[in-house]
Formats: structure tokens, sequence, C-alpha cells
């Protein structure tokens, strides 16, 4: 009898210990799941809440879920995605290539975006298409691998960038524009004080060195008439001499004419007398042709011939100073209703843009004699007589001059004098 009660008392204190077991089991069973359903609606809501866009897709590269932002991004309801092949989101070349890529990871495990990230494009539902920012996160699952894609729409981030940039090239630009104006007005104001300075030297420099050059020019001339077994060379040194006076004297004369206001006496002329004015006393080198065409032109017209000829005379000279090593110069007209344009074109070494801007600059020269104001004062005789003066070079090319001087007025054009 006593066995029996102990053997009851011992089953019953298993029954209990057992049943107190269970109800723990059962309660940790309840906690665990209550755990996990918590955390499977903390994953949801962060899954649905996401400002970027999340994707999850298996290694058959079929999207398997996407968030709502997600959907609004690229346009799509839910079920038009899930269940679909995650490169319905790109744009060519990329939709044909994704499968590829994604097979090329998983037979060498040559990461070009998992882990990484990178800007691509995406496309909506309607084609169009737009920059994002890619991630992608690597899961090893019972199932197999997962990817999950963070996807953030970086269209505004670009535009601004677009808009900080064009902002940029135009600050840029206006500093350029800014600095070309400071340098342009730098240059005017050393032209002007380089120019006061000559005006103030050039009455001086008139008196001081003409008066010598002319006692120079005197003694030569007595030498060379006075001589008589002159042999070449001595003939050439006095030619040398007289081409070194004129040379000087026409710079002295430049100098004058510049820094002075000159004076014109406008009546009406021979084209063909200024263009012979224009080529009296030009020194024309041997290698050096100068073609003028016949006949002369009989076309009148009318200003100061003395000015238009120096101004022919200025263009011959710089187109003979620009060939150095030989060419040809020609002298051609074109005649209009109102005017005729004289072009004096070279065979020489041209000019750079840069230098074309400046060929009417006084002070302005890239020759390595004269002090540039050949042209700049042809350009102003050419106003002073109504006309006008430009220039066009290819560097290797040579240079064309254009001077344009107004027709002399016909009987027909003159005012009556009948009342």
């Amino acid at each position: 009898m006593e066995v029996l009660i102990f053997a009851l008392g011992v089953a019953a204190g298993a029954l209990l210990w057992w049943l107190t077991k269970g109800r723990r089991t059962a309660e940790a069973l309840q906690k665990c799941e209550a755990e996990l359903v918590d955390r499977q609606e903390r994953h949801q809501s962060l899954f649905d809440h996401a400002v970027e866009g999340i994707v999850t897709m298996g290694e058959d590269r079929v999207i398997r879920s996407i968030n709502p932002a997600g959907l609004k991004m690229f346009g799509y309801e839910k079920h038009e995605l899930v269940g679909q092949n995650v490169r319905v989101l790109m744009p060519s070349p990329d939709r044909e290539a994704h499968d590829g890529y994604v097979h090329e990871y998983l037979k060498t495990g040559h990461k070009k975006i998992i882990g990484i990230g990178r800007e691509v494009l995406g496309m909506r539902k309607d084609g169009s298409t737009f920059p994002l920012e890619l991630s992608v996160a690597e899961s090893h699952l019972a199932s197999g691998r997962s990817f999950t894609g963070i996807l953030r729409d970086v269209t505004e981030r670009k535009r601004a960038e677009e808009s900080l940039r064009q902002v940029n090239d135009h600050l840029e630009e206006l500093v350029k524009e800014r600095t070309r104006a400071l340098e342009e007005a730098q240059e005017t104001l050393v032209r002007k004080e380089r120019l006061a300075t000559l005006g103030q030297l050039a009455g001086s420099v008139a008196h001081e060195v003409r008066n010598p050059l002319g006692i120079v020019r005197n003694a030569a001339y007595y030498l060379e008439n006075t001589a008589t077994d002159l042999d070449d060379d001595a003939r050439e040194s006095h030619a040398e001499i007289r081409r070194g006076l004129a040379r000087a004297d026409r710079i002295i004369t430049e100098l004058l004419d510049y820094a002075r206001d000159p004076k014109t006496r406008h009546a009406e002329f021979s084209l063909a007398e200024a263009i012979r004015q224009g080529l009296d006393g030009l020194a024309v080198p041997r290698e050096v042709t100068v073609h003028v065409p016949c006949p002369e032109p009989d076309e009148r017209c009318h200003g100061d011939v003395e000015q238009v000829g120096q101004i022919l005379n200025n263009l011959l000279v710089n187109a003979i100073q620009a060939m150095p090593d030989g060419g040809m110069v020609s002298i051609a007209w074109e005649p209009t209703d109102d005017a005729v344009t004289v072009v004096v074109t070279d065979t020489g070494v041209g000019m750079t843009a840069e230098q074309l801007e400046k060929v009417f600059e006084p002070l302005f020269t890239t020759k390595t004699r004269g002090i540039g104001l050949g042209l700049a004062l042809s350009q102003r005789y050419a106003e002073l007589n109504g006309g006008r003066l430009t220039a066009e070079s290819v560097p290797g090319k040579g240079a064309t001059f254009r001077f344009t001087i107004p027709r002399a007025p016909t009987t027909d054009s003159l005012p009556s004098t009948d009342d």
C-alpha cells in the first residue's frame, strides 16, 4: 500500500511538472510569435513608408516585391510589376544586358553594383527615363539568394546641378567679359598716353630730326653727283641712303599727320591719278611684283587726291613688307553707282584674327620696321574723305585691303541754280 501511494505521488509530481513546463513553453511560443509579428509589422512599415524605392528579386531576376515609393517612381500598379523581370524598369541598352550582368555575377562573383552603388537610368511605365542612384544588397536565404535594390530619383538634384553649372558658366563668362573690358580700357588708356606723348614730341621731332636729315640728303646728293667713277657697290650705297632718308621722312610725316588734325581739300580727281600717286616713289624689291591691270580706270572720284594717294601708298608699302620672301601685290578696282572700291591684295604672311582686330589701331604693328601709324592714319584719311577702309586676311595666305571712295557727283545730281 505504501508503495502504491509513493508511486501515485511520483506520477502526480511528474504530471504537475509536465503541465507547468508545457504552460511555460506555450507562453514562450506565444511571446516569440508576438515578437515575430511585431518585427514583421515594423519591417513592413519601413518597407511601405520608405522615401526611397525598394525592389526585391531572386536569382531568376523576377520582382518579388516593390514598395509604394518604387511604384510611384515608375508609375506602375503593384500587380503590374510583381512577377515581372526587373529589366522592365530599365531602358535600352541596360534592359538587354541586365540578365547577362546577373548571370556573370552568379558565375564569377564579380560585383558591378552589388554593395557598391552607381548612377543609372530608370524607365517609367510611359517610356520616359530619369536618373536614379541604385544600390543593391544581397541576402542568402534558405530558398536561395535574394537581392534588394534601393532606388533614389535624382532628377531634381541633376536639375539643380545643371542650373548651378549654367550659373557658374554665366559667371565665368561675365568675369571674362569684364576682364576683356578692363584690358581694352587699359590698352586704350596706354594708347592715349602714348599718342599724347607723340603729339607733344611731334613738333620737336620734325624740327630736330628733319634738319639733320636735310643735311645728310644734300651731302649724299652732292657726293653722288660729283663722283665720276662710281662702281655698283657705291651706287647701291647711295640708293640705300636715299631709301633710308625716305623712310625716316615718312615716319616723321606720319607722326605729324597723326598728332595734328589733318586738313582736307576735297575736289574732283581721277582715280588713275590717285593710283599713280600711290605708286610714285614706291620701293619695290626684285622678288616682289606689283600688278596693275590695264587700261587705267576712268572713274572720277571726290575727295583729297593727295590723301587718297597716301592711303594707296600706305597699303602698297604694307603689302610689300608683308612679303619678306617675295610675292605679288595686285591692285584692282570695283565701281558701283555711287563709289569706287580699290582692292589691294598681297600673297604675304597674312594676319591672325587677333592681329586683324587691331590692324587699324595706332602704334600697332606686326613688322620689325615702322611705328604702326600708317594704317591707322590711312583709316583716318578714309573717314575724312567720306570713304571706308577694311581688311581681311587668312594666316599664311596673304591679306586684302578694300578702300572705298565716293564718286564725283554727275551734272544730273548737282543742285539746280535756276530760280
